[in-house]
């Protein structure tokens, strides 16, 4: 389960995981449309060590650029 950090209010979402890391997804009103920023933030983990043992980071990079494409197809 995780627990919001901050309420949707503005250009930023972001939820705590259980683990303690940070999910974000930055808004930013650009010409045309919007720019959608997706972050994983690993750092404040209370097992940074397994998450990089585990290589996340890196799998989380590329499902980001996944995901954001999804996302762009879909409401292009």
């Amino acid at each position: 389960m995780s627990a919001p950090t901050r309420r949707p209010i503005g250009s930023r979402i972001a939820w705590r995981h259980m683990g303690g890391h940070i999910w974000r997804y930055t808004l930013e009103p650009v010409d045309g449309g919007t720019k959608v920023t997706e972050e994983f933030d690993w750092r404040p983990s209370r097992a940074p060590f397994l998450l990089k043992l585990m290589k996340t980071p890196k799998q989380n990079a590329a499902s980001i650029e996944k995901t954001l494409k999804r996302l762009r197809d879909v409401v292009s």
